[in-house]
């Protein structure tokens, strides 16, 4: 029953048996809605409502806020970025300790830092090379470039030939031995291309030898022996053609 509160007036109200048991039942209704206090709780205006506990319920043991991206120092969820780059890595693939991950300069001396973080350091180096030789590379000299535009800009200056003569005599039905020398100025010889002999009518005549014996830049020296088949001495007029390459 509800407890119903006595207008008390001094002098007035009678204090009764009623009033007294009134007085009970009202303490014995507020004893029943009574909350217990906890040691170290108060009380507040907040209301834990059915719906909350509800939500409470259905969150996992050991639930935690949705986390960010994972980075070098805090556990989070994998990027996109992140799982290509995982997925480019073979099976059981392993960091090279020795692959270089940063380097740094301070005037010629630079600092390179392993995937290890172990360093070391190297100072640079002026590379120099020779003009390149025929058994060797190395750089183009001046000369060889002026002979490689000069080649390049006029093909068909590259290569000439050009021939000697000279008028000897020789005697019936023997051999003849001579020298004669090809010049051709800016040009290197490659070799004997052609000869020929004309001298009186009904010469016979033969080659015996005709070999160069020596070329350099801008010369050639042949050596040559003609022998006379004809009975009688004649005069032979011998001419040699040399080509040569442009130097």
């Amino acid at each position: 029953m509800a407890y119903i509160r006595t207008q008390w007036r001094e002098g007035e109200t009678p204090l009764s048996a009623q009033n007294l048991n009134n007085i009970e039942d009202g303490i014995e209704e507020l004893q029943a809605q009574k909350v217990d206090k906890v040691t170290g709780m108060t009380l507040s205006s907040n209301d834990y409502t059915t719906e909350e506990k509800t939500k409470l319920a259905g969150i996992a043991a050991g639930a935690e806020v949705n986390p960010g991206n994972a980075t070098t120092s805090e556990a989070g969820l994998m990027s996109a970025a992140d799982k290509t780059k995982l997925n480019g890595i073979a099976a059981n693939a392993t960091a090279n300790p020795d692959a270089i991950k940063n380097i740094t300069r301070s005037g010629t001396t630079f600092t390179a830092t392993r995937a290890n973080n172990t360093t070391f350091t190297f100072t640079q180096q002026d590379t120099t090379y020779g003009n390149a030789t025929t058994s060797a590379a190395g750089l183009m000299s001046a000369t060889d470039k002026t002979k490689l535009d000069k080649y390049t800009a006029s093909p068909s200056l590259n290569f000439a030939i050009t021939s000697n003569a000279e008028t000897v005599t020789v005697p019936a039905t023997t051999s003849y031995a001579g020298t004669i020398t090809v010049s051709n100025p800016g040009y290197m010889p490659l070799g004997i291309v052609g000869f020929s002999a004309t001298g009186n009518s009904g010469m016979k005549h033969q080659f015996e030898k005709i070999v160069p014996d020596s070329m350099s830049a801008g010369s050639c020296k042949i050596l040559y022996t003609v022998f006379m088949e004809s009975t009688v001495q004649s005069n032979m007029t011998v001419k040699f053609y040399i080509l040569w390459v442009r130097i």
